[in-house]
């Protein structure tokens, strides 16, 4: 699957994954039925043979119409997919909201800053927010010693500011 890759649209970008023959040629049938039936989208194991062609197919036709558009058609004929969003616009995705992914934290020398919480959930071993992000520089030589370094080799790094360290 080579040519998998996003999609682009009239205003932005997508991915979309039309797993099933019904993702492909659903019966309200918004693919021209030539397309269906030259790109054997309906039989499995022609879909699986055709799949560069039919992600470059999606590549052509992606710019016909807007994200908002074709989400509105994907929601529709129930295939996966999804938008991107700008990284100012991650924490307003009503799904990322709804599934409480940012946690707003007071750090010590950054101020307010918003984090990612652990994207798994699992009931026996819940995961969390246990400490704030590293400043910068502030596992330098641990991680420079876990690689093998000396002590003099690390302080030359730090002294010639190659490598930050607080």
């Amino acid at each position: 699957m080579k040519n998998r890759r996003p999609v682009q649209t009239k205003d932005g970008w997508l991915t979309m994954l039309p797993y099933s023959g019904d993702n492909c040629a659903p019966s309200s049938k918004p693919s021209p039925p030539e397309l269906i039936e030259e790109l054997g989208v309906r039989d499995p194991v022609l879909r699986s043979q055709n799949i560069d062609r039919i992600y470059d197919r999606m590549g052509e036709i992606g710019p016909t119409r807007t994200t908002a558009e074709w989400e509105e058609l994907l929601l529709r004929l129930d295939v996966p997919h999804t938008a991107f969003a700008r990284l100012t616009e991650i924490g307003d995705q009503p799904h990322l909201a709804a599934v409480g992914l940012f946690a707003d934290l007071d750090h010590p020398t950054e101020g307010r800053i918003r984090q990612a919480r652990p994207a798994t959930k699992f009931s026996e071993s819940p995961a969390g927010i246990h400490r704030m992000p590293p400043r910068l520089g502030e596992h330098s030589r641990e991680v420079l010693r876990e690689a093998g370094l000396g002590d003099a080799e690390i302080e030359a790094l730090v002294a010639n500011k190659a490598v930050g360290a607080s």
